[in-house]
């Protein structure tokens, strides 16, 4: 059995881990991070502890899973680190240097990141990274993403996954060609652009498009979630592939694809 500890345990994918660790016999959950005002609010088994401080939560467990934020991210990343603890990343928004030290930090560790933790988003990004290298710049594109209204990070970190996924397979710098935002009187759209639109509205889980855009043709590409178990069912895939990977840092599409 694979003892784990999950950051946010009260949070909507920490539920949603928690479910999936109950129907497994390959997963034990000990532990869960919680803020000092849910302490009282426990759910879950009187044998679970649940801990506002992040060395008691992950002491003695075999993989820590976190989709939080990127500063507490990172905290649970050094403390990971420190105590040789497999580490299950999902947090996104982190910006460039942040990401950076994230993936400094996986010495002593196995540390698996991914900004979608859904193998249907993992195959659609080689499916994206195939197509805009055979369709070449002839075609634009665009990325259009939906999620529900608590939503924080915009655009999503899967849809900064698929246009990094575009921009590297036209050997493009993402920050170059990616276009976050249009309002006003602009100039004409150049054909190295990646145009990014974001929704967010009601309960949406995830939906993600992605379009190639040519004057004779327009291709489409995209993937839906419908439950969030499919990210919880991913992130503990990635817990089990952790326990035969070398430390260092890896990418989601390293365990999938």
């Amino acid at each position: 059995m694979i003892n784990i500890a999950i950051i946010g345990i009260f949070g909507r994918m920490g539920q949603e881990i928690s479910k999936e660790i109950a129907k497994s016999d390959n997963f034990n959950l000990i532990s869960g991070l919680c803020k000092k005002t849910q302490l009282t609010n426990n759910t879950f088994s009187k044998e679970l502890l649940l801990s506002s401080d992040i060395n008691e939560v992950i002491s003695g467990v075999d993989v820590v899973i976190d989709f939080s934020n990127p500063d507490l991210s990172l905290e649970v990343a050094n403390a990971a680190n420190k105590k040789r603890i497999n580490y299950i990343c999902g947090t996104t928004g982190f910006t460039n240097e942040q990401f950076a030290k994230l993936k400094i930090l996986a010495e002593n560790s196995v540390f698996i990141w991914g900004s979608n933790m859904s193998i249907g988003i993992n195959l659609l990004l080689a499916l994206i990274k195939k197509s805009s290298s055979v369709l070449g710049e002839e075609f634009n594109a665009e990325i259009i993403e939906m999620h529900h209204k608590y939503k924080k990070d915009s655009p999503s970190g899967t849809a900064i996954s698929l246009g990094k996924a575009i921009a590297d397979s036209r050997n493009h710098d993402f920050n170059k060609v990616a276009k976050l935002s249009r309002e006003g009187i602009l100039a004409e759209r150049s054909n190295d652009e990646i145009g990014f639109a974001t929704l967010r509205g009601g309960s949406v889980i995830g939906d993600h498009q992605v379009i190639f855009a040519e004057d004779s043709e327009i291709i489409t590409l995209g993937h839906k979630a419908c439950d969030r178990a499919i990210f919880a069912k991913g992130a503990l895939k990635a817990a089990l592939a952790a326990q035969n990977k070398a430390n260092g840092f890896y990418n989601i599409q390293d365990i999938f694809i």
